[in-house]
């Protein structure tokens, strides 16, 4: 991969990570490290959860890895998703919905431009004007999200977080029903395992960030005029530039900073701190 960098990736809760890059390759890697695997096959979007994974390539055929190759499934589709249990969702460029169900994909009702699978019982969807919507079971029901233009959305295995990105950037987790706002911008796709979510923008670069919720945790206080974050349980305190940035920290149900992981075309000429980069 010449340029360096994925459109697309998703994460298991393994924080084993997939992507797809500009060429159609398909890379892996565990979040953290630098060495990644080329996959054979070329795909354009690609799904990971429990183990599973699934894809479409550019001619809209859909595939599941099976025994260390991708094996063609029957039907065609622009997204995919594959729950922790193995339970397989897709939508076509029709925006139609099915469901793989004893071997056969099954019409579901309702009309969708993606979907993200965490298990047969958390099932989601995003509509072609920005909703979400979980399947009850019989049919969609609407899911309140901080705004009605998201792009796509992403969710755990267990379902217990939901991970959405709108349609300028914006970046937002919820855990039980409560949404969260997070710092940064990801423009081009989001995954989200239980401790991390990660995305991808424009600029193909890949982005991570823990989830622990560092709120309760931190005080900001002005030291020698540089505003700084004071930790309550021994962690170093943080410096920030003002204290906007500092309460943002405070509020934000995540680490600090965005870190940016090495490209699968081999290690990035350094591994900057992208705090600032996320944010713009």
């Amino acid at each position: 991969m010449s340029s360096g960098g994925l459109i697309q990736v998703s994460i298991d809760d393994n924080n084993k990570v997939v992507g797809v890059n500009t060429a159609d390759g398909i890379w892996t890697t565990t979040l953290g490290s630098s060495n990644w695997t080329q996959l054979p096959g070329l795909l354009v979007q690609v799904d990971t959860k429990g183990g599973y994974r699934v894809g479409v390539n550019r001619a809209q055929q859909i595939f599941r890895w099976t025994n260390g190759n991708w094996a063609q499934m029957p039907g065609q589709a622009t997204w995919i998703s594959v729950g922790g249990d193995g339970d397989m969702w897709c939508v076509n460029q029709g925006q139609s919905v099915y469901h793989w169900i004893n071997g056969n994909w099954t019409l579901v009702p309702g009309n969708m431009v993606q979907v993200a699978v965490g298990n047969a019982n958390n099932v989601y969807a995003v509509s072609a004007a920005g909703s979400v919507f979980k399947w009850s079971g019989a049919n969609w029901s609407a899911v309140q999200t901080p705004n009605t233009n998201i792009k796509q959305v992403a969710v755990t295995g267990d379902g217990s977080k939901l991970a959405a990105i709108d349609k300028t950037g914006g970046i937002y987790v919820r855990t039980a029903t409560t949404w969260a706002t997070l710092s940064g911008a990801l423009t081009a796709s989001v995954g989200i395992s239980n401790n991390y979510i990660v995305g991808t923008n424009t600029d193909q670069r890949i982005y991570y960030k823990q989830l622990t919720s560092d709120a309760g945790r931190f005080a900001c206080k002005e030291v020698n005029n540089q505003v700084t974050c004071v930790s309550t349980n021994g962690d170093n305190p943080v410096l920030f530039e003002t204290e906007a940035q500092c309460k943002a920290f405070v509020s934000d149900p995540g680490t600090a900073k965005w870190s940016i992981t090495a490209a699968p075309s081999g290690p990035l000429a350094s591994l900057v701190d992208n705090f600032v980069r996320a944010r713009v």
